[in-house]
């Protein structure tokens, strides 16, 4: 009756914190269809927190992170500044957001080095897709209520598989080509001033 009763118990558990996860990637899901934002100028501040990066199978390296959004003297650049291990050892890399076609959610950021990333804005979520030494990288900046949730999708641009490209019935398919994901950042950043 004591085993009947302890199993019940943990499958209760187990339960329940599976529909808490749910809840969760659901809030964050509900968060963004509720924000309407007036990018830039609704993220401005100082977000914090902690990267996570992720090889295929396992959880590689947690630094600290942080980005700083602020206005400049131009109304049409902004401060871009993300900071890896704030404080003594913190590695600073000082861009620029351009606002380049504000209707048309077409900002850039610039790296003040000669390299100008296109980046667009769909609602509130910031997304870049460039390519660099071989390697295919996304990145996208995710303004929540209280959150900015940053990610980096990265690999080579290298074929992997090619499917398609056959005729199923009357239907001519194209050739799709996949590639290797073979890291993956994220960390969540809470506004600690704005």
């Amino acid at each position: 009756m004591f085993r009947y009763l302890a199993t019940i118990i943990i499958l209760i558990g187990l339960i329940s914190c599976k529909a808490r996860q749910k809840t969760l990637k659901l809030d964050e899901a509900q968060q963004s269809q509720n924000i309407s934002l007036d990018f830039p100028y609704d993220v401005l501040g100082y977000w914090e927190g902690q990267l996570e990066i992720y090889g295929v199978d396992s959880l590689l390296q947690t630094v600290p992170m942080a980005v700083l959004i602020d206005e400049t003297l131009d109304p049409v650049v902004f401060q871009w500044e993300l900071i890896y291990n704030p404080g003594d050892q913190e590695d600073r890399r000082p861009y620029l957001l351009l606002m380049h076609n504000k209707e048309r959610n077409h900002y850039k950021i610039d790296e003040d080095n000669g390299i100008i990333l296109d980046c667009f804005l769909f609602e509130n979520k910031l997304i870049s897709t460039f390519d660099v030494g071989g390697t295919l990288l996304t990145t996208m900046n995710t303004f929540l209520e209280d959150d900015m949730v940053f990610e980096v999708i990265a690999g080579p641009i290298e074929i992997i598989n090619t499917t398609g490209d056959m005729k199923v019935n009357e239907n001519v398919i194209p050739p799709v080509n996949s590639y290797q994901t073979k890291t993956y950042q994220r960390a969540v950043l809470k506004r600690i001033r704005g």
